[in-house]
């Protein structure tokens, strides 16, 4: 049958938008919580507690927003109004974010933070979610969703690039010119948010058309077949290979989010490096990110998304673990660990979108709905689930290993709590995942059969599920 394919420009216009998902992702997970604990002066513990508050509040949000988006009915479309109306004020919340406030007391400091930080993921939240959805829309071409992840993600590295390497280079640019961290860190604010508001709106033009017509979601449309986010909560999550999917999202995301966040910890104070060699590590650290992408695409077109996704989890595993016996102090081995890591982060980016828009042609075919923007938030809740837990996790570790924010140099204790939530705790996830996803059912042939069977059960035709009925 045939299947929706867009031309590269469409998938070069989507891919921009990523801007207004990386930008705010690797601002909040890269640096937030050193944020708090080395600028602000919040004690790790609270750090800690203040990113999960806010994490599991975004998580609350996504499935919420996934349904309302849905269910829109604006004659522009279901996806894009949404992310036209967010992006301006989450620019300004990014600001917000790390804005230069200083504050009498913790408690009100906390306070503060919870408070923008909810509101932040809440706009993060209503620009990220239909702005998935959007891509699962583009196209329904097996191999053309994995391409347009892989130009999610290129574009994903460069704009990684900016806001991972960025703020260091802001830091050192007010050192020198006598300005306070926490003045440094609300120019990168303004900076990063401008930028992610400029690239948003460019793909909200660019990808006018691509949406499915509101005619064509008729069925959807009927009285009849109005449900409530209960109903398709429970309909979605039925769906075997999608109920795998989301639970191996979350374990992965535990250690994948807290080796992020932990990361900045191990630049500083195992590798002891300066300023200068940080924000070349991230650089580097971004390059690395960017050029395992186009490797990754190509491993899940030709091996399959799943044996791809077991690879990169595989070569995780063994990595993980060999850098934690052989230690990362030194500013060569930061590179090297970084570098092989991000071929397992990028095949999991590449594919657990991709896994999740095959769903929804399951979710069609069984219950007679096309519901990407909640295919793809309810997987989100268990990524933001899963790094909520993660966050938490390294200003728990942090405090229990005895990390001392205000010391130049850090216990051996501490070292290795910090080098273990690089290593150990995504050496973890990675397997968890893999034993999910190894099981998981849909493949090409299957898929394929699964778009047939939607076309002739519409057409009233009889349909044979015996080829993928495991799926179902």
């Amino acid at each position: 049958m045939d299947t929706k394919k867009p031309g590269v420009g469409k998938y070069i216009a989507y891919g921009v938008g990523q801007a207004g998902d990386t930008i705010p992702y690797c601002m909040f997970y890269t640096f937030f919580v050193y944020f708090l604990t080395d600028t602000v002066g919040l004690p790790p513990i609270v750090a800690g507690a203040v990113s999960l508050i806010a994490v599991c509040w975004d998580g609350i949000t996504d499935p919420i927003v996934g349904f309302l988006s849905d269910h829109t009915k604006n004659p522009e479309g279901r996806r894009r109004p949404w992310m036209i109306k967010s992006i301006v004020p989450l620019a300004l919340v990014i600001f917000l974010l790390f804005a230069p406030f200083h504050f009498p007391g913790t408690v009100i400091a906390t306070i503060y933070y919870v408070i923008i930080a909810a509101l932040f993921w809440t706009l993060y939240t209503t620009y990220v979610i239909p702005y998935m959805g959007l891509g699962g829309e583009i196209t329904t071409d097996y191999n053309g969703r994995i391409w347009i992840r892989m130009s999610n993600m290129i574009f994903g590295g460069l704009f990684m690039l900016l806001c991972t390497s960025g703020p260091t280079v802001v830091a050192g640019w007010g050192a020198e010119h006598g300005l306070s961290d926490s003045a440094s860190w609300g120019i990168s604010g303004a900076v990063f948010g401008a930028i992610a508001l400029i690239f948003g709106v460019i793909s909200w033009a660019a990808t006018k058309g691509t949406e499915t017509p509101l005619a064509d979601l008729e069925e959807t449309a009927r009285p009849e077949n109005r449900e409530s986010i209960i109903q398709t909560l429970k309909e979605t999550f039925h769906i075997k290979s999608y109920r795998q999917l989301c639970i191996a999202t979350f374990f992965f995301f535990i250690g994948q989010i807290a080796s992020g966040v932990a990361l900045v910890y191990l630049l500083i104070y195992n590798c002891a490096m300066d300023d200068t060699q940080q924000a070349l590590f991230w650089v580097i650290y971004a390059i690395a990110y960017t050029a395992m992408v186009p490797v990754g695409s190509v491993l899940a077109a030709k091996l399959g998304k799943k044996k791809a996704f077991i690879l990169g989890q595989a070569v995780t595993v063994i990595l993980t673990i060999l850098f934690f016996i052989i230690r990362i102090d030194s500013f060569a081995d930061s590179i090297i660990y970084v570098t092989i890591f991000q071929f397992g982060s990028t095949l999991y980016w590449t594919t657990y979108l991709a896994f999740a828009y095959d769903c929804v042609e399951i979710d069609d075919y069984v219950n007679g709905k096309r519901r990407e923007g909640s295919m793809c938030a309810i997987v989100s809740f268990a990524q933001k689930f899963g790094s909520a837990i993660g966050t938490y996790t390294v200003g728990a570790m942090l405090t229990a290993v005895g990390y001392d924010a205000m010391a130049e140099v850090q216990t051996h204790s501490a070292e290795t709590g910090i080098l273990g939530l690089c290593t150990l705790l995504p050496a973890a996830s990675a397997v968890i995942a893999i034993l999910l996803m190894s099981r998981y059912p849909v493949n090409p042939k299957e898929y394929n059969l699964i778009l047939q069977a939607i076309e002739d059960k519409k057409a009233g035709r009889p349909v044979d599920e015996s080829g993928f009925k495991h799926c179902l």
